[in-house]
Parts: C-alpha cells; sequence; structure tokens
C-alpha cells in the first residue's frame, strides 16, 4: 500500500538520474502538507483551491498529477489534465 510518507520519501532522493550518461534532470512535484492550500482542476477545466487535509481524495488529486501550488500553474496544466480525464472515462461500451 503506498502512503503518503512512501511518495514523499520515493521523491526526496536524488532529483537527477543518468541515462547513458547523460543527465537527465527531474522535477519533484509539488507536495503540499496537512493544511497547505493547493489547486486542482476538474473534469471541465475549472480550477479550484483546495487544502490538504492529509484524505483519500488529497492524495488521489496528487497520484493523478492534479495537484498544483498555485493557480497559475493549475490553468497552465488544465488542458493537458482535462485530456487525462477524457482518455481514462473513454469506453467502448
Amino acid at each position: 500500500m503506498f502512503t503518503l510518507d512512501k511518495i514523499k520519501n520515493y521523491f526526496n532522493g536524488s532529483s537527477e538520474t543518468t541515462d547513458n550518461d547523460n543527465v537527465i534532470n527531474i522535477e519533484k512535484p509539488f507536495v503540499p502538507k496537512n493544511g497547505n492550500v493547493y489547486w486542482i482542476v476538474e473534469q471541465n477545466g475549472s480550477v479550484y483551491i483546495k487544502t490538504w487535509r492529509n484524505k483519500t481524495a488529497d492524495l488521489n488529486y496528487y497520484l493523478a498529477k492534479n495537484c498544483f501550488k498555485t493557480c497559475a500553474e493549475a490553468q497552465n496544466k488544465a488542458e493537458e489534465v482535462v485530456k487525462r480525464y477524457k482518455d481514462i472515462l473513454k469506453t467502448d461500451r
């Protein structure tokens, strides 16, 4: 089972990895602390502010790469997040 602490520990390692002598910079994701505000994108592209409460919903937004430090960052990623929602919800029924 993944817990927020396990996820944090995973990302608290090196911010760089190597691939055949090439250095790849990997930006560490934003992980709010309990009580911090963060921004999400809804399925329709609207951006909302939330407060991190260490709840399942918070972790789900984080794991879905839908957890942003600023409103501007969420707005910049809105199209990408909406596309992920649409891809996930596609069915062949």
